[in-house]
């Protein structure tokens, strides 16, 4: 048997943990934030004074709004904890803190609930599930002591809740200037909540549209009711407007376009890039076109008249030109033995990857014979006719002249091979790259044509994507139309060194003018804003180059490398100038912007740009 001081203690240590104390929020106590939150009072009427000063004040106000909602939360748990004793069924009516803070100060002990007015704060079913819960509720009504703590701690939520308010009151009065562009497009209350919701600008910024839509759900207990007209999924929008003023079945469609144009604006308000918020009223402007767009109805469906009818007497789709036509276009035999392959043999290899093969011509079948019609006769032009006899003269003279061909055609189907040794001599992969073969393409002229392998063509087409890579250090000027590629800087810049004195080595400056900048098709043009370091762009380009031309010839691939690496080092007097033609022809190019579109460059002829060798 238990001793009985035993279980005396143990009922103390179960009261003690029963027992809930309440502790005052450190916001109360936090003389810093009071000071703060008197500064922010006496500044929401004056006008901004210092932009860097106002600036970190809003960042640090925003900080505050977060950390009051988290400390709503855990009041809110608290809170909870002492008033499930008397209304265990409210918390799982209602979720909202707020709400929660509200219906615990009306009701506090009572127990007929049909006297106190919910409807200013629940909505008519939740009033009904309130209404519904109390009646049956195995609740105890509670102590003097614990009805304090509830007071107290709905006291503490409300001051709380009053403090961000007027927090957000200041940040709303300072959107034109911290999110001028968000402003623009959902107006600065809105605009307020969301940034406060996400904890700063640069943190939206980065957030996804889909995230941003469902900002500011919350759980919602439709107690059984029909979920009709509820809003499921809108967040922070729902409150807005332009959403509530749409049409229900639209209603998510303007929500979806309203995330995805507040990242947008998040984004360009974070970079600065248009402290006018003109960007934003654009936005606003696309998105409403586009949302009248969405809302016209469907064009009827007319009922077209049938055409005219044609009186004049149709072709007939037979007789004998039609099945000459026929004849002419049909498939030869060479054509359908290279569509044809060997049941169980190994699958044969593509043309230079272009899908093709050749089927079983490629499997040593032997003479492919042209099946003509018994008693045919073959009919051909007198132009034809004169060209084969001087072929047979040339052929039975031994002379061969620069119009001839190994390759006949016949006046029916298909083609001959006159004299097969003369055909396309294939080589095994590891006899070199370069396969040559002897063309005609007039009388007494013949051309070496080189068949370039893949591995170089790939090496051309991933080069020729600097055309379509822009300078980025002009793109953060909206104002520039027509933004110049890497190639047209690198083409130039080759340009001005073939103008160079004859003292120095033009043929090698060229060469590292047109590969100076060959690594960024792959890691993109890296500008001085962005902050990288020198040696992690230098390792980013030296691996860009070595992996474009990883497959080309050693002979090749060393030559392009050491240009690189001469470039990057600047080792020699020619990198040296080429260094410093890359800075002149930004000055140029600049200069010419300038001109064109009527705006100030100056950043670009000082400072880091500016010209420091001298060569004589």
């Amino acid at each position: 048997m238990l001793d009985s001081n035993f279980l005396d203690d143990l009922e103390d240590q179960e009261q003690e943990v029963m027992e809930i104390e309440v502790v005052s929020s450190n916001f109360f106590k936090d003389q810093e934030f009071q000071k703060f939150y008197e500064r922010v009072q006496n500044l929401r009427e004056e006008e901004v004074q210092s932009l860097h000063e106002e600036y970190q004040l809003i960042l640090k106000t925003n900080d505050y709004c977060s950390a009051i909602e988290k400390e709503i939360n855990n009041i809110h748990k608290r809170l909870k904890d002492v008033y499930y004793k008397r209304f265990p069924e409210l918390e799982q009516i209602i979720t909202n803190p707020l709400d929660y803070v509200k219906i615990v100060s009306l009701i506090k002990n009572q127990c007929d609930l049909r006297k106190i007015d919910f409807l200013s704060i629940l909505s008519g079913h939740q009033v009904v599930a309130v209404n519904v819960a109390a009646s049956s509720t195995q609740g105890q009504l509670l102590s003097e002591e614990e009805l304090q703590k509830v007071e107290h701690l709905c006291n503490e939520i409300l001051t709380l809740e009053n403090y961000n308010i007027n927090l957000l009151a200041y940040i709303e009065s300072r959107m034109k200037f911290i999110a001028p562009n968000l402003s623009a497009l959902i107006g600065t209350q809105a605009a307020s909540k969301i940034i406060a919701k996400s904890g700063g600008v640069d943190k939206l910024a980065n957030m996804p549209a889909c995230n941003i839509q469902v900002m500011g759900s919350l759980k919602q207990n439709l107690l059984g009711f029909s979920k009709v007209g509820q809003d499921r999924n809108m967040g922070l929008f729902s409150s807005l407007d332009l959403v509530q003023g749409a049409p229900s079945k639209f209603q998510k469609n303007i929500v979806r376009m309203l995330s995805t144009n507040v990242a947008l604006a998040a984004r360009v308000d974070n970079l600065k890039t248009s402290p006018n918020g003109k960007i934003g009223e654009q936005l606003k402007e696309k998105m409403m076109n586009r949302f009248q767009k969405i809302q016209e109805p469907p064009p009827a469906k007319l009922n077209k008249p049938l055409p005219v009818p044609d009186e004049n007497k149709k072709k007939k789709r037979g007789g004998r030109r039609y099945r000459a036509l026929k004849e002419k276009k049909a498939q030869t035999e060479i054509r359908k033995f290279q569509n044809r392959l060997k049941f169980g043999a190994e699958a044969e290899k593509e043309i230079d990857n272009t899908g093709k093969g050749l089927g079983m011509l490629s499997q040593g079948i032997g003479k492919v014979k042209l099946q003509t019609k018994q008693n045919q006769k073959i009919g051909l032009s007198k132009k034809l006719r004169d060209k084969l006899q001087q072929m047979k003269q040339k052929q039975s003279s031994g002379n061969t002249g620069g119009a001839t061909s190994s390759i006949v055609f016949t006046p029916t189907q298909g083609m001959a091979l006159l004299n097969p040794n003369s055909g396309f001599q294939s080589k095994a992969p590891d006899q070199g790259w370069i396969q040559k073969c002897t063309l005609t393409i007039r009388k007494n002229s013949r051309f070496q044509i080189l068949i370039i392998m893949q591995k170089y063509t790939q090496f051309f087409l991933l080069s020729q994507q600097l055309k379509l890579t822009k300078r980025k250090g002009w793109t953060r000027f909206p104002e520039i139309k027509e933004v110049e590629s890497v190639a047209d800087h690198s083409w130039m810049i080759g340009l001005i060194a073939l103008s160079l004195p004859n003292k120095f080595n033009k043929d090698e400056a060229i060469k590292i003018a047109l590969l100076h900048d060959l690594a960024e098709v792959i890691v993109g043009d890296i500008i001085p804003s962005e902050n990288v370091p020198a040696d992690e762009k230098k390792q980013k380009e030296n691996n860009a180059i070595q992996f474009m031309i990883k497959d080309l010839d050693q002979d090749i691939k060393n030559e392009l490398y050491r240009i690189h690496q001469e470039y990057e080092n600047g080792q020699s007097v020619e990198a040296q100038i080429v260094r410093e033609l890359d800075k002149y022809e930004m000055m140029v190019q600049a200069f010419h912007y300038e001109q064109k579109y009527k705006i100030n460059l100056e950043e670009f002829f000082s400072g880091q740009y500016k010209l420091q060798n001298q060569f004589k």
